[in-house]
């Protein structure tokens, strides 16, 4: 695999150092490109042009169709969204809660992840318990365990921590929840696309994945998985004419689908979706076991560099040929991470991010990056740490 060639998909890397598809990836030529395919269709046909109504919905089926390949889930139970925060809330909303109901999060959640249970908390009366990730799995699920109960209704936690890039073991969460009413729901915002993601192996009940992070897709892009058993199971509140597979009005009858797709409720922006469904054909392409292996090897030499240098502290977790993504957090004694952020894209047109509750810089690193970025961004950090 060329990956200097890959390179040439994303102009970014021309005039930019991007680190941060943890945040969103950037957008490539051959995803772009169908997008405006798919723009150009509509404004030449007409989006409701009888060719174009088939156009469109075979968009959403394949689609559907790539994400649940790339998930190793059924077609049938996928349902397309907007984003990771729009099937959490799907979720949220298609529960019956009631007051005492636990829900259990970690201390190192996105807010997408947090806020939902915040507000049903203050609404239904349930109970959020936190547990600290740390940088220890034999800790973490001690103390996970130490929090599920009989209470307990559902788990929402990161298959991949976007602070420290530390990878949750997911499968044996779902081992302690198996036996519980609880139902798991990952978050897959910093897994889906730069590490190998099998929801059957890892036997999550449901599963969220933005388009515009690691897939390069576009925003506004998403899916929810829910396992197909599952689906009957919860309420369908945003419930609209896609939700339905038979209507009659006069009768008073409808019938929701069978399968996810009940949960997608109106139309959506085919041509970002016709998009999504690109690169992840793109990625299918390349390989995702290839793109770990890549996205592995450049983190740990990002990490041994900066290991090097005065005053910096290396928050994720690692060890020697191994490390648990490609998102490298660090601290620098004595400097803000928001200056320090601001410095590198001011100075060495590097771009990355900051956390400032625990003023935490954050490197993405990906497949297109090189050893020549990495040595710029480790000169860059030690002259503003020494």
């Amino acid at each position: 695999m060329n990956w200097e060639d890959l390179r040439e998909e994303f102009p970014v890397t021309k005039n930019y150092i991007y680190m941060n598809t943890g945040w969103c990836g950037p957008r490539s030529l051959t995803v772009q490109k169908r997008i405006d395919e798919v723009f150009q269709i509509e404004r030449e046909k007409g989006v409701a042009n009888p060719e174009l109504i088939k156009i469109r919905e075979d968009i959403r089926n394949s689609t559907r169709r790539n994400l649940a390949g790339f998930l190793n889930a059924d077609d049938d139970e996928i349902a397309l969204t907007d984003n990771t925060s729009n099937g959490i809330n799907i979720v949220a909303a298609s529960i019956d809660w009631e007051k005492g109901d636990e829900v259990i999060i970690s201390d190192e959640e996105h807010p997408a992840g947090i806020v939902p249970w915040f507000y049903l908390r203050d609404l239904r009366g349930i109970k959020v318990k936190v547990v600290k990730i740390g940088n220890d799995e034999v800790n973490f699920l001690k103390g996970f365990k130490e929090a599920l109960n009989d209470r307990t209704k559902l788990v929402c936690l990161s298959h991949v921590s976007c602070m420290t890039g530390f990878r949750l073991p997911v499968k044996k969460i779902a081992e302690s929840t198996a036996g519980s009413k609880a139902l798991l729901l990952i978050d897959g915002a910093q897994s889906v696309g730069q590490i190998e993601v099998n929801v059957k192996e890892l036997e999550s009940d449901i599963y969220c994945v933005p388009g515009q992070k690691w897939l390069f897709g576009p925003e506004g892009t998403g899916a929810l998985y829910i396992r197909k058993s599952l689906i009957d199971k919860l309420f369908c509140i945003n419930a609209g004419y896609r939700s339905v597979k038979a209507f009659n009005f006069e009768k008073g009858e409808m019938a929701l689908h069978d399968s996810a797709k009940r949960f997608e409720m109106a139309d959506r922006n085919c041509a970002l979706l016709a998009g999504l469904s690109k690169s992840v054909e793109y990625l299918n392409a390349i390989g995702i076991r290839k793109i770990e292996e890549r996205i592995k090897n450049q983190s740990l030499i990002l990490i041994h560099v900066l290991k090097q240098i005065p005053n910096v502290e290396i928050l994720s977790p690692h060890k020697e040929g191994f490390c648990h993504s490609g998102l490298i957090s660090i601290t620098i004694k004595d400097k803000a991470a928001s200056e320090v952020v601001n410095n590198l894209y001011q100075n060495k047109k590097i771009i990355c991010r900051h956390f400032p509750s625990k003023n935490i810089i954050r490197f993405s690193m990906n497949f297109f990056n090189t050893q020549g970025e990495i040595e710029i961004v480790a000169d860059a950090i030690k002259e503003i740490a020494t």
